[in-house]
C-alpha cells in the first residue's frame, strides 16, 4: 500500500518544479515591486493616521467639501461594505486552485487539508486586512470618542471570520445559500442605517467598544478555527468554481487588459441567467436592434440591481459631499449606469464579422445601440436631480452627454497594442502610450469632474 505524501512534500516539490522551470531573481522581484509597495504602503500609512476631513483646519483642501456624518452612518457604511466584501469573497472562492494544479496534484492521494492550509491562511490575512482598512475608512468619516485601533482589531476579526465563512459557503449549497442571503441582508442594513441617519440624524451616545470587540475577536477565532476544519471538504467543483475569475483578473493585471475581466462577468452572467423565453420582433429594423438591446440589459438582473444601486449611493453621497462635489458623484453613477448598460454597443464594436452579419451600415447599428445606455443614463440623471438641486447649471447639462461620450469612446477603443513610446524613469518603466489607450473614455470622465469642482467651488 502506497503511503500518502504529506503536506509539506507536496509543497518542496512544487516549489522545486516552479524554480526549476521559472528562476527567481529575488533582486529583480524587490526592484519591480518592493519599492512601489513600499511607497504605497507608507503613504496609505500616512493618510489613514493624519487624514481627517470633517476638520475645518487651515490649508486643509476638504474643508467645506466633506459635511461631518455621525456614528450611525458610519456604522451603517461599515456594515454594508462588509455585505459587498462577503458578496465579493464568495465570487473569488475564497480557496481557488487552477486547472492544472488541480489535474497533476489534487487528483493524486494527498493531505489536501495540508496543502491547501497556505491559501486558507494567506486569504484570511487578507480578508482581515481589508476589514482593518474599511474600520479606518469609517471611522474617518463617523465621529466617535475612542481610538480607531479597537475598530481595527474589530475590523480584522470580522473580515478573518468573512473568509472562513466563505469556505464553509464554498463545501456546501446549502450555506452558499445562506451566506448570499446573509450578505445581502448586511448591505440592506448598511444602507437603512445610513437613510435614517441621513434623515432622521438621531443622537446617540458614544458605545462603549471594548466588549463587542472582544466578542467580535472571539467569534472570529472560532469562525477561522471551523473554516480551516473544513477545508479539506472541499472538492472539484469548489475548488474550480472561482478559478476561472482569478485567472482572468491575473491576466487582466498582466496585459493591462480589462477586457478579460468583463468577458468572464459576462460568461458568468449568462450561465446564471440560463434559458429564456424567446418572443419575435416586430418593427422596423432600427426598432428590432433596440429591442434586443432592451432584452439583454432586462435579462440581466445584475444591470437592474446596478442602476438601482447607483442611485441610491448618490443620494447617500449627500450626507457626505456637499454642493460642489455632488455633481461628481451624479457623473460618475452615470458613467457606471452607461457602462453596464453598453454591452451591446462594445460588441457591436469588438466584431467586424458581427456587423456584417446583422447588415446596414455601421453607423445606423451605433446608433440602435447607443438608446438603452442613453435611456439608462437619463434615467439615474432624471432620479438624483433632487441631489443636486442648487448646483451650478454648467456643471449640471453636460452629465448625461459626458457619460455618453466617455461610454461611446470607451467601446470604439481597437485592439491594444503593446509598443508605442515608453518613458524611462527612477521608478522603472512607464508605458505612456498604453495608458493612452486605456485612459481612452476615462480621461473626458476625469476633465469633467474636474470642470465640475472647479464651477462649484468658484
Amino acid at each position: 500500500m502506497t503511503a500518502v505524501p504529506s503536506a509539506r512534500v507536496v509543497r518542496s516539490r512544487i516549489r522545486g518544479w516552479t524554480r526549476a522551470r521559472r528562476p527567481i531573481d529575488i533582486g529583480a522581484v524587490l526592484a519591480v515591486w518592493g519599492l512601489p509597495v513600499f511607497v504605497a504602503t507608507g503613504l496609505l500609512w500616512h493618510l489613514l493616521g493624519r487624514f481627517e476631513p470633517n476638520r475645518a483646519e487651515s490649508g486643509n483642501p476638504l474643508a467645506g467639501l466633506l459635511l461631518e456624518v455621525d456614528s450611525l452612518f458610519a456604522s451603517g457604511l461599515a456594515i454594508a461594505a462588509c455585505g459587498l466584501v462577503m458578496a465579493a469573497v464568495r465570487a473569488v472562492g475564497p480557496v481557488v486552485v487552477d486547472s492544472a494544479e488541480q489535474f497533476w496534484i489534487h487528483s493524486t492521494p494527498l493531505d489536501r487539508s495540508g496543502v491547501l492550509a497556505p491559501r486558507y491562511w494567506a486569504s484570511t490575512a487578507c480578508g482581515g486586512a481589508l476589514g482593518v482598512l474599511i474600520a479606518r475608512v469609517a471611522t474617518l468619516f463617523g465621529t466617535t470618542a475612542h481610538s480607531w485601533w479597537w475598530f481595527a482589531g474589530m475590523g480584522a476579526a470580522i473580515g478573518a471570520s468573512v473568509v472562513g465563512s466563505a469556505v464553509l459557503a464554498q463545501t456546501s449549497r446549502f450555506w452558499e445559500g445562506w451566506y448570499r442571503t446573509f450578505s445581502l441582508g448586511l448591505v440592506c442594513i448598511g444602507v437603512v442605517l445610513c437613510s435614517v441617519s441621513a434623515v432622521h440624524a438621531p443622537v446617540l451616545p458614544a458605545p462603549s467598544i471594548g466588549w463587542p470587540s472582544a466578542v467580535a475577536l472571539v467569534f472570529g477565532v472560532a469562525i477561522v478555527w471551523v473554516g480551516r476544519s473544513r477545508v479539506h471538504r472541499l472538492n472539484r467543483s469548489a475548488l474550480e468554481r472561482g478559478s476561472g475569475l482569478v485567472t482572468s483578473l491575473s491576466v487582466a493585471i498582466a496585459t493591462m487588459d480589462t477586457s478579460f475581466v468583463s468577458s468572464r462577468m459576462d460568461s458568468r452572467t449568462w450561465r446564471r441567467v440560463g434559458l429564456v423565453r424567446s418572443r419575435s420582433f416586430s418593427g422596423s429594423r432600427r426598432r428590432m436592434f433596440v429591442d434586443a438591446d432592451a432584452r439583454r440589459v432586462l435579462r440581466d438582473r445584475r444591470a437592474v440591481r446596478t442602476l438601482v444601486s447607483v442611485v441610491i449611493a448618490v443620494y447617500l453621497c449627500a450626507a457626505v459631499f456637499a454642493l460642489p462635489l455632488r455633481p461628481v458623484a451624479l457623473l460618475l453613477a452615470c458613467c457606471v449606469v452607461g457602462t453596464v448598460c453598453g454591452h451591446g454597443l462594445r460588441d457591436i464594436y469588438s466584431s467586424s464579422a458581427f456587423r456584417a452579419a446583422l447588415g446596414g451600415s455601421d453607423r445606423s447599428l451605433r446608433a440602435a445601440h447607443l438608446v438603452v445606455p442613453a435611456v439608462g443614463i437619463l434615467v439615474v440623471f432624471g432620479a438624483c436631480l433632487p441631489v443636486v438641486f442648487g448646483a451650478s447649471l454648467w456643471a449640471l447639462l453636460p452629465t448625461p452627454f459626458v457619460a455618453l461620450a466617455a461610454l461611446y469612446r470607451s467601446a470604439s477603443r481597437p485592439p491594444l497594442e503593446y509598443g508605442g513610446l515608453i518613458l524611462e524613469t527612477p521608478m522603472g518603466q512607464v508605458p505612456v502610450d498604453m495608458l493612452r489607450q486605456l485612459f481612452r473614455g476615462s480621461l473626458v470622465v476625469f476633465a469633467c469632474a474636474v470642470v465640475q469642482i472647479a464651477v462649484g467651488i468658484g
